[in-house]
């Protein structure tokens, strides 16, 4: 058996009484139940009875909260992306740490900012439902947005699945029709922005020279969002800012 070096050990133990110190850090409070469901109207993810009993009709709270937070965070974007998938576990009212960002985003994910077009988000948009319908891909691909909303008909053929797609500029409270020809400024964490989930669009448009990382963590993003955008009151977006606004589920 070796014994450790005890210097070495006790300048680990202060690194360690350090970290669990800033895990217990509170940084906001959750005012009510912010449901994780990866899929609207689907709430298998879902660990709280409450959300099944209310039902999930536009999709997980808490997914959509984070992807206005990568938005915000992300300063320049117009618009932000986030597979559904890459948001872990529902959050319960009451005092909200370090530890549970960490635990609700816990990849090492950055932010990415692609410049894009109207069609090409569509495309993305297309591809992470195709990625579920048409390639058996996981549930988690199924894509959330900020500042952008939409219909979807999961019964429809592949690339006319998203319709009344309408877009909302930032400090705005109107809604306009999504131009497929404007360019956006797209946030998307690094994992999509690599074609992960079958985003191959997102992938191109970083291969294009599009794309760039800020290396703002995804975790620390939500945090910095929580405190200084939210003053630490964690609550659900109004409902006519979720992403997907009508559903229609698979057939049968």
């Amino acid at each position: 058996m070796i014994s450790p070096d005890e210097a070495a050990q006790a300048i680990l133990d202060s690194y360690s009484e350090q970290v669990d110190i800033l895990k217990g850090t509170v940084i906001g409070t959750a005012t009510e139940n912010l449901c994780l469901a990866r899929i609207p109207q689907n709430a298998g993810q879902t660990k709280i009875p409450d959300c099944v009993t209310e039902g999930i009709p536009h999709g997980g709270d808490i997914q959509q909260l984070v992807t206005y937070a990568f938005a915000d965070r992300a300063f320049d974007a117009d618009i932000a992306l986030q597979n559904s998938g890459g948001v872990r576990v529902d959050v319960t009212p009451g005092d909200y740490t370090v530890a549970d960002a960490y635990s609700l985003l816990p990849f090492a994910n950055t932010i990415y900012n692609l410049e894009m077009t109207g069609t090409e988000i569509k495309a993305s948009l297309e591809e992470g439902l195709g990625n579920i319908l048409d390639a058996g891909g996981s549930s988690g691909a199924y894509p959330y947005a900020a500042y952008l909303r939409w219909d979807v008909d999961m019964t429809a053929a592949a690339g006319s699945r998203f319709s009344n797609l309408e877009f909302r500029e930032k400090g705005t409270d109107t809604w306009v029709p999504f131009d497929m020809n404007r360019t956006y400024t797209v946030a998307a964490n690094s994992f999509m922005a690599s074609g992960g989930d079958g985003y191959a669009t997102l992938k191109a448009v970083v291969a294009d020279g599009r794309g760039v990382d800020t290396y703002i963590d995804y975790a620390q993003g939500f945090i910095d969002y929580i405190e200084q955008d939210l003053a630490g009151t964690i609550a659900r977006v109004p409902v006519t800012d979720y992403s997907t606004q009508g559903f229609t589920p698979p057939a049968g």
